[in-house]
């Protein structure tokens, strides 16, 4: 296997690991409904915003920038989360580590779709 590719394939079990980790533990994190969900929520709310503006920038600047970007975004926001004891702060992060999933897809995608094998790696 291509190491690009493997490492591809890695970073998403990165990406998608630490942002599925935060749903098991939410009803420890608050204990308002309202807040759960806005936590919950920031994520999808931050990869739909960052998408398609960090897929045109990937296709300008280069695939490999915004992955590395997106891997560095995600692992500063989980430290985020957890470290953090205020609500806003863990509603924050949860957008930032969206707007790095909404960096990451884009790009992947980008690349996986340039190998020869094209119908193998996007499955």
């Amino acid at each position: 296997m291509n190491r690009i590719r493997a490492c591809l394939y890695l970073s998403v079990f990165v990406i998608m690991g630490l942002s599925d980790a935060v749903v098991p533990i939410l009803p420890e994190l608050s204990d308002e409904i309202f807040v759960r969900s806005m936590i919950f929520s920031a994520y999808f709310a931050g990869a739909l915003v960052s998408m398609i503006p960090f897929g045109m920038l990937a296709d300008r600047y280069g695939n490999a920038r915004f992955i590395l970007l997106s891997i560095v975004l995600t692992i500063t926001s989980g430290l985020l989360i957890f470290v953090s004891t205020s609500p806003h702060v863990l509603v924050s992060a949860r957008f930032v580590e969206g707007c790095a999933c909404g960096a990451f897809f884009p790009a992947a995608f980008s690349m996986l779709a340039k190998f020869e094998n094209r119908r193998q790696c996007l499955g």
